[in-house]
């Protein structure tokens, strides 16, 4: 394997901290969750609406960020969007009721998600055989930041109140722009994207197998808000203490710094010796443990047993490390990457902005925070059983066989 040109590595740690300022925090606002219940008189399906309408137009705006990225260029986009974050984030610090605050929800997610197809856009046309491995530590930036936000964020909260999280944050997002300024493309690329017209090629919906991957990877994602939006609550639930709640939260994303990289790494190659790499089944073993690890959190009466699943979750999350995006190549090639990313964060939207919702609902309903960790299991065993299926649909291919036909 090639070493990277210190022009690689410069835009990777870009994307590290493009990634970190704009999804890290979005991944963090569990702390905010019993904050919105004891300010705001919000129900539990109100507060978890907040985070899901955040984190699923942050998905969502994959489309529109496909399109001003065609038009406008990559770092445009990301600049329009970082804006738009931190002045929702902002004016949400000002907010006197919970429907304010769901109202700037979608503008705080919707703004950072402008720079989640640019980002790996750039990368998936700069590298090719490393392309698992840079797409794996592009997504540890967010999990870096949501290591330590958590905390940060509980102790804002005591310390300034809510609201004046919520600026902090706000300041936050305006780091995204000097970071997403290094973002980009040499020239041949831009005269290919010119060539290509318009950059969504809705002809793929079509195809059944990119369906299955576009639900592949709305559950995978929709399973993971699901877990993080209700564990700082679930913590508080179980009388763990605001702190110890919040460190949950922090422990879901600390191992993956170590994992993902390693990971990138290995799923980056065809043979680890005489044994194949097949990533559509790490994928779905993951999935599978990660579903286990949320069951087995619901049976939990103790800090350190809770702890020690959350580990176990993070752990898989970590090995699957950015998988669903490395398969977008593997499965439909590089040169659809602007349309697949697109239409999947629009599928994820959906997924994201609905399903934390419903368990809230469900929450309401019951009285019980297990619900959701219940519901995050299937919808992990279905993202499995789904990409295993695109799997056996496309035939075992690698990324380079793609590559080299195009």
């Amino acid at each position: 394997m090639s070493r990277l040109k210190l022009s690689d590595i410069a835009l990777v740690l870009a994307a590290f901290c493009v990634n970190a300022c704009a999804l890290g925090p979005l991944r963090s606002f569990g702390p905010f969750f019993i904050q919105f219940q004891n300010n705001l008189q919000a129900s539990a399906a109100q507060s978890s609406l907040v985070p899901s309408l955040i984190l699923g137009s942050y998905y969502a705006a994959g489309p529109v960020a496909g399109v001003l990225s065609h038009r406008l260029g990559f770092r445009k986009t990301i600049l329009i969007g970082a804006a738009a974050a931190a002045a929702g984030a902002i004016s949400c610090s000002f907010a006197k009721s919970i429907v304010t605050v769901q109202v700037l929800a979608p503008i705080i997610g919707g703004g950072c998600g402008l720079g989640n197809v640019p980002l790996y856009t750039v990368l998936g046309r700069r590298f090719s055989k490393k392309r698992s491995f840079v797409y794996s530590v592009a997504s540890m930036g967010n999990c870096f930041a949501a290591t330590i936000l958590p905390i940060l964020i509980t102790v804002w909260n005591t310390d300034y109140t809510w609201r004046g999280s919520m600026l902090i944050i706000g300041g936050i997002f305006l780091n995204i722009i000097p970071f997403g300024m290094l973002l980009t493309v040499n020239d041949q690329n831009k005269e290919k994207q010119i060539e290509n017209g318009n950059s969504l090629q809705l002809g793929m919906l079509k195809d059944w197998k990119f369906i299955c991957y576009l639900i592949t990877c709305a559950c995978h994602i929709s399973s993971l808000v699901v877990f993080g939006i209700f564990l700082v609550r679930f913590g508080q639930y179980k009388g763990y203490g605001d702190v110890s709640a919040a460190s949950m939260a922090s422990l879901l994303s600390f191992p993956v710094l170590f994992i993902m990289p390693v990971s990138g790494l290995l799923t980056s190659m065809t043979h680890i010796g005489p044994i194949p790499v097949v990533r559509p089944y790490v994928f779905a073993i993951t999935c599978l443990i990660q579903g286990i690890a949320a069951v087995g959190l619901t049976f939990t009466n103790s800090l350190g047993a809770s702890q020690c699943l959350c580990v176990v979750f993070s752990v898989s999350v970590g090995i699957r490390g950015a998988l669903a995006t490395t398969l977008a190549v593997d499965f439909f090639g590089k040169d659809t990457l602007e349309t697949t990313l697109g239409l999947r964060a629009l599928i994820e939207g959906v997924f994201c902005a609905s399903m934390p919702t419903l368990f809230g609902m469900g929450v309401n309903a019951t009285g019980s925070y297990n619900l959701p960790f219940y519901g995050s299991a299937v919808i992990s065993l279905v993202s499995a059983t789904f990409v295993v299926i695109v799997h056996r649909g496309i035939g075992q291919k690698s990324v380079e066989d793609i590559d080299n036909k195009k």
